[in-house]
């Protein structure tokens, strides 16, 4: 039950978060909703891996939600590559006819500075952070790195997610539009955010610890 209702959450937040900023139309508009993938997806990608169930503890499930934590980390890096691109892109329109309004709120068309805000630091550290998870994660699966450096690569990631999470929180609270969103959408979709991800986060804890104190 666990990996569904963490799922439902996440669709739903994430498309409360998408559609308002889908309809306004703007290049700027990209930013919320590809760092709002990025969010869902990297928080996916860690409750693949849950062991949730006795299916789930197969040699033959574990390869297959494997492939499934790759796949939502690629569609995390990439969705935060979009936001990163949205923030510094001025000028053209893009993916008309949806976003087929030119970029007016952008911070380079606004002469805004980055990475001055709290907001701006946690977004530059954790995609990195997230971006060397990935490329470290697919040298694992391809032989490349040792897998005795799984579990840096397992607490990294974590790492990563609970930045990631900071993050998008920090960017609902206090820069969410209220005018098409509503005065308490931002907060809320920041609590589902958290909430999923502490759920996605307690599981690989929980085994860490108990495969160290086996170890001793």
């Amino acid at each position: 039950m666990i990996k569904p209702a963490v799922v439902s959450v996440l669709s739903i937040a994430t498309g409360a978060l998408v559609w308002p900023y889908a309809t306004a139309g703007t290049l700027y508009s990209l930013h919320p909703i590809a760092m709002g993938i990025f969010a869902a997806s990297s928080i996916g990608a860690v409750v693949t891996l849950q062991r949730t169930t006795e299916e789930s503890k197969t040699a033959a499930a574990r390869a297959k939600n494997l492939d499934l934590h790759g796949a939502l980390q690629l569609l995390a890096v990439t969705s935060a590559t979009v936001g990163f691109y949205a923030i510094y892109t001025v000028g053209a329109p893009v993916c008309p006819p949806l976003f087929s309004v030119p970029a007016h709120v952008n911070k380079i068309n606004n002469n805004r500075a980055h990475f001055k805000t709290p907001h701006g630091i946690l977004g530059v550290t954790v995609y990195t952070l997230s971006l060397a998870t990935t490329v470290a994660g697919i040298l694992l699966k391809n032989g490349v790195v040792s897998r005795k450096y799984t579990y840096a690569h397992r607490y990294f990631g974590l790492a990563s997610l609970f930045g990631t999470v900071l993050t998008a929180a920090v960017g609902l609270v206090l820069y969410y539009d209220k005018k098409a969103m509503g005065p308490v959408a931002g907060p809320l979709i920041a609590l589902a955010f958290t909430g999923s991800a502490l759920v996605a986060l307690y599981n690989p804890l929980n085994l860490g610890s108990k495969g160290a104190a086996k170890k001793q």
